[in-house]
C-alpha cells in the first residue's frame, strides 16, 4: 500500500512541477490525498512561516497520505552539488519510513527520474521530532548510504531528476507539523 501510495503522489507532483515551475520560487506547497481528487486521504495545511501540518490518521481504508514540495527544485543538479537537504518536525508516530524526503535521481544524464532516494525520520534516529537533514543515512535502490556525502561519493554521475519534484511526504498513520523544508534552497516560506 505505501508503494502505492507513494507512487501516486510522485504521479501527482510530476503534473505539479510542470506547471508550478515558473510560478512558485521558494514558496512551500501541499499536496495530499483529499485535495488530489483519488480516493484516499490525508490532509495538509499551511500554517505560515514556512510550515505545514499534516495529517494522516483518517482511517481511511484506501490509504493516506500528505505532503509539502517546493518549485522548482533542484532539476538537473548533480548530487555532490546538493548542499540543502532538510527538515524540521513534531508529532507522530515515525514510523515505516515516514515522514520523510523522496529525492528523483537520474542515474544515467538523460534527464529521466531512474529512482528515488529516501531520507526518513525512522532511519535517521528521530522518533518524535527534530531534524532529518543531509547528516542522516541515505536509502537508494535498497543501499543504505550512512549519509548524502556517502551516497553521492558512491554515485558521483548521478544527478537530481529534471521531470519530478524533490518532495516531503507522510504515508502512514502521522500528525503533526514539518518547518524549515530545504528542498535545494532556503527553508521554504
Amino acid at each position: 500500500m505505501k508503494n502505492a501510495i507513494a507512487g501516486l503522489a510522485f504521479s501527482i507532483l510530476t503534473a505539479v512541477s510542470v506547471a508550478a515551475a515558473s510560478s512558485s520560487g521558494n514558496k512551500l506547497q501541499c499536496f495530499s490525498g483529499t485535495e488530489d481528487g483519488g480516493v484516499y486521504g490525508g490532509t495538509c495545511a499551511l500554517t505560515g512561516n514556512g510550515c505545514a501540518t499534516l495529517d494522516t490518521t483518517d482511517g481511511n481504508p484506501n490509504g493516506s497520505y500528505a505532503g509539502v514540495y517546493v518549485s522548482p527544485g533542484l532539476p538537473g543538479k548533480p548530487i555532490g552539488d546538493v548542499k540543502k537537504l532538510s527538515f524540521s518536525f513534531d508529532g507522530g508516530p515515525v514510523t515505516g519510513g515516514s515522514p520523510r524526503l523522496s529525492i528523483p535521481i537520474d542515474e544515467n544524464g538523460d534527464g529521466t527520474t531512474d529512482a528515488y532516494a529516501f531520507i526518513d525520520a525512522a532511519t535517521c534516529g528521530v522518533a518524535s521530532g527534530g531534524t532529518v537533514d543531509l547528516s542522516c543515512p541515505v536509502v537508494y535502490d535498497n543501499v543504505t548510504y550512512a549519509n548524502w556525502a556517502a551516497f553521492a561519493a558512491a554515485n558521483p554521475t548521478y544527478r537530481i531528476g529534471s521531470d519530478a519534484l524533490a518532495f516531503l511526504i507522510v504515508d502512514q498513520p502521522f500528525y503533526g507539523t514539518v518547518c524549515n523544508v530545504q528542498l535545494g534552497k532556503a527553508p521554504a516560506k
